[in-house]
């Protein structure tokens, strides 16, 4: 898990340079990076706003569309477990 972490980290950093010192080349992989880790550490909707932005950046991207199709689906999947939970709470 520290991994992940370490590697949004890393990826906030290179994103907070100046776009003249960083390429968009540059900036949609560490969107793309960050997406990845924060998917992994089930920050969910700052991935997917990640990714939205990396595609808007290189919109062929497959694997940035891949990314993004495993963040909604485990959006999705939160949320029906926690409506599964909250129906149980009040039944």
């Amino acid at each position: 898990l520290g991994q992940f972490a370490n590697a949004a980290g890393d990826c906030t950093i290179v994103l907070e340079y100046k776009d003249k010192e960083v390429t968009a080349k540059d900036r949609t992989k560490a969107l793309y990076r960050r997406g990845t880790a924060r998917r992994q550490l089930k920050m969910f909707e700052k991935a997917r706003t990640d990714l939205l932005e990396a595609k808007a950046l290189d919109p062929q991207d497959k694997a940035i569309s891949n990314e993004l199709i495993l963040v909604e689906r485990a959006i999705q999947e939160r949320e029906k477990k926690e409506k599964q939970m909250y129906s149980k709470l009040f039944s």
